[in-house]
């Protein structure tokens, strides 16, 4: 993983503003996570962790470490009449409110099935009903 210095967070932020974090480093694995974690600690500054930053507002320069999680993959963990369990990465775009034909599209190799009304689990399996 790469750390950047004066990393400009104009993409990063809702209104654009041209706001620089001290140190940016984009996580594509949960090792990459720690390596983070370890160098903010080392450097004594505080991590921030970023996605796109639509609800992000910057008016001043970030002192610390802004970390943009980009893991990707996408993988159907099981799946009984009822419901499908999906683990996606941090760094994948997708909604929380999929139905069935939707989640098997996101997944070239499954046939598609009819719309039928599915939960979709969160963090640690816990399921998230959108019904």
């Amino acid at each position: 993983m790469q750390i950047e210095t004066d990393y400009s967070l104009r993409t990063h932020n809702s209104f654009g503003f041209d706001v620089t974090a001290r140190f940016w480093a984009q996580a594509q694995s949960t090792d990459d996570i720690c390596e983070a974690l370890q160098y903010a600690k080392a450097q004594r500054v505080p991590l921030m962790v970023l996605g796109e930053g639509s609800n992000l507002v910057f008016t001043a320069a970030y002192p610390g470490l802004a970390l943009n999680v980009a893991i990707r993959g996408k993988q159907i963990v099981r799946e009984d009449s009822q419901h499908i369990w999906v683990r996606v990465g941090a760094g994948e775009k997708a909604g929380l409110e999929l139905r069935r034909g939707q989640i098997n599209a996101l997944f070239e190799h499954r046939p598609k099935e009819a719309a039928k009304q599915s939960r979709v689990t969160g963090g640690g399996g816990v399921p998230i009903d959108h019904r």
